[in-house]
């Protein structure tokens, strides 16, 4: 959540993170498809896949 917090492009309070064994789930609604890949892009390339334990990133969001 906190790295969502740096992306301007993201609505972050819209998205929810849960991490369960090492499978990191986002969810949520955002606005547009771009918001989408923006929020997949920012977590992908850095603090999911770079953090200790993480084995895959769940994507459960929702366009509005």
């Amino acid at each position: 959540m906190e790295e969502l917090k740096w992306e301007l492009a993201v609505h972050a309070a819209q998205i929810g993170v849960e991490v369960r064994d090492g499978v990191v789930t986002l969810a949520g609604e955002v606005s547009s498809y771009c918001e989408k890949l923006n929020v997949e892009r920012d977590l992908t390339k850095r603090p999911a896949w770079g953090s200790s334990g993480v084995r895959n990133v769940v994507d459960q969001m929702e366009l509005a």
